[in-house]
């Protein structure tokens, strides 16, 4: 059986659809929406569970475009009981639309992911993406201590930023490049949830929720490659090599990359600076 059910509807002043929500399908199985496959492309992963997803109508109710996660990453994407993501809320900013949700081993687009550790499954993170072309521009996530986090609300000001809203177990902001001080739930003790509420700007607004858009400033050159890659970012401490089902394949500290190895194809490349920013960028191996 495949559950589908939708959390979110947004129209913006063109009169298009924009729809938020989430599946919940078996392993290798597909789900539609009237005759359009959602995600575009059949589910041939072997995990089975929740998946967000957000699709865009025309004011005619025909399909645009829709996106489900490209991808998890580790052994939990066959574990359903740990791999359980939700998506609750949609918010139109601009030339782009944004959904609300959470997870922790997730990529998006084959482009932008994120890899926490267990435990972690709930953490919260807000995905962007070109209106037009449902095109992922963005991943923002809010690290949390583990247990019950969720991002249940966004919406967009006049700035273009981002403010959101949700539930927290334990802390938020845990592992933030910005410096913005940790958020902790001193009312329960983690014992309960309660409520938080967040900035997510395009430039820094001095309080303490506020948590500063970062566009990718990754360069891999030369690309494509036939071996070596190097890495042309600020303070490099870390990078990762992912192919496009989401595995690992090679890690290390130094800003050059050694493909060699590997097979030709498109791969995913993570670096993470010393000021604990992760940038994501494509490269190609000829």
């Amino acid at each position: 059986m495949t559950l589908r059910w939708i959390t979110s509807i947004e129209i913006d002043s063109n009169s298009d659809i924009y729809i938020g929500g989430n599946i919940a399908v078996n392993k290798n199985s597909s789900t539609f929406f009237g005759d359009h496959l959602i995600g575009e492309h059949p589910v041939t992963t072997s995990h089975s569970g929740h998946r967000p997803f957000i699709l865009k109508m025309n004011s005619d109710g025909v399909v645009q475009w829709s996106k489900i996660p490209s991808g998890y990453i580790g052994s939990d994407t066959t574990t359903p009981s740990t791999a359980v993501y939700y998506a609750h809320d949609v918010a139109i900013n601009g030339n782009e639309v944004a959904l609300a949700t959470h997870g922790y081993v997730t990529v998006w687009d084959n482009s932008f992911s994120i890899n926490r550790p267990q435990g972690h499954q709930h953490d919260p993170y807000l995905v962007r993406f070109n209106k037009q072309t449902g095109e992922v521009i963005g991943l923002h996530d809010i690290y949390g201590s583990g247990g019950y986090h969720s991002l249940t609300a966004v919406t967009a000001d006049q700035d273009g930023n981002y403010v959101v809203g949700g539930a927290m177990r334990y802390s938020l902001f845990t592992d933030n490049p910005n410096g913005i001080p940790t958020l902790y739930n001193i009312g329960s003790g983690g014992s309960y949830t309660d409520f938080f509420m967040a900035r997510l700007a395009k430039s820094a607004c001095g309080t303490s929720s506020n948590e500063v858009f970062k566009e990718q400033t990754l360069k891999l050159y030369p690309n494509p490659t036939s071996g070596l890659v190097y890495i042309d970012a600020q303070n490099v401490q870390s990078y990762e090599v992912y192919n496009l089902l989401g595995q690992r394949l090679l890690s290390g500290h130094s800003e050059v990359i050694n493909l060699q190895d590997l097979s030709s194809g498109t791969y995913i490349v993570k670096v993470r600076t010393q000021g604990g920013e992760v940038m994501t960028s494509k490269v190609i191996k000829q």
